[in-house]
């Protein structure tokens, strides 16, 4: 501690008393100690101010959020869930139309090579060149229903009918026409016993044109019954020409 003045040795003076200067006391501080000090006081209210402040007004806040989980995204290259399912136990019937079929989707292709036969015999290649994969060759590799070269269709309504040669449960048809498409035709497939359920309308078709000559209908099947033929009734053609088919593709799952 800093020491006063002495006020004991007093003077006086033309009637007045001084203060003696006392030679062992201590000089006083310098003005900016208190200064200092005041300002030193002055942050130390204004933290304990704003503590308080922080706490009582933390008190009606309500507890942070937990913290968010990533939502894990689908490999759409993969197929749909319920493709890995048999047949029974499918809970959901889905095909995705807009993309081409997945190496999985390929390998369950059952129409390949099976037997066709068809309402006429027509002006190209037989009825059975629509399921053996082979579509290089104009004139041998598809089928149509017309009566001459030009294409003249051959009048009425006309089918082709696939025999798969098993009992299986039909999740999508493609059909690949030639220039020579139809619009208004059904795809359906015979059931145990033998009653014929529908499978798919060609206005449902997703429509699209992958080369010259050449219109692809995707279409999904809206029934899991098991079939063991698959029918395309072709009710009449969308153009001048009769209705010319290259490929006729069923893929699906198959008993045993």
């Amino acid at each position: 501690m800093y020491k006063m003045r002495s006020r004991t040795n007093r003077e006086e003076e033309d009637g007045l008393i001084y203060d003696a200067v006392d030679e062992e006391a201590a000089p006083l501080p310098p003005p900016r100690y208190f200064y200092l000090k005041r300002v030193g006081a002055a942050l130390m209210v204004a933290v304990m101010v704003f503590a308080c402040t922080r706490r009582d007004g933390n008190a009606d806040e309500e507890p942070p959020a937990p913290p968010r989980i990533a939502t894990p995204t689908l490999d759409t290259s993969l197929p749909h869930p319920h493709e890995w399912a048999p047949p029974h136990a499918r809970l959901v019937h889905y095909i995705d139309l807009t993309r081409p079929p997945t190496p999985h989707q390929q390998m369950r292709l059952i129409s390949r090579n099976k037997p066709v036969t068809a309402s006429v015999r027509g002006n190209l290649g037989e009825a059975s060149v629509v399921t053996n994969g082979l579509k290089n060759d104009w004139l041998k590799d598809r089928w149509q229903a017309a009566k001459n070269m030009q294409g003249a269709p051959i009048p009425g309504a006309h089918w082709l009918l696939v025999d798969l040669e098993a009992t299986c449960v039909v999740e999508r048809i493609d059909v690949e026409f030639e220039s020579a498409f139809a619009r208004d035709y059904q795809l359906k497939g015979r059931s145990k016993s033998g009653a014929w359920v529908s499978l798919a309308v060609g206005a449902s078709a997703v429509e699209s044109r992958p080369a010259k000559q050449r219109v692809l209908h995707r279409l999904a099947s809206n029934s899991m019954a098991p079939v063991d033929q698959i029918k395309l009734d072709i009710a009449r053609p969308a153009t001048r020409w009769g209705t010319s088919v290259w490929e006729l593709d069923v893929f699906g799952t198959c008993a045993g």
